[in-house]
């Protein structure tokens, strides 16, 4: 959760270059480790410590699976 709404603007937008967003506050990324890494620093540059941000790594089997 980033509290600020010109912070979560910043970020959104950041991610998206990155990824798809799926809802609001939630983004699918499919990048390699170094483009996650890049990510990460770029995203921790943007937010303060008052903001929340999770990663979830899924792995490789999820790849192209969608659930009906």
């Amino acid at each position: 959760d980033i509290a600020d709404p010109v912070r979560l603007k910043k970020a959104a937008k950041l991610i998206k270059r990155y990824g798809t967003r799926i809802q609001k506050s939630v983004f699918e990324c499919r990048i390699t480790d170094s483009r996650f890494a890049a990510l990460r620093t770029r995203l921790i540059k943007t937010i303060t410590k008052e903001d929340s941000v999770i990663y979830y790594k899924l792995g490789d089997q999820i790849s192209n699976k969608k659930i009906p």
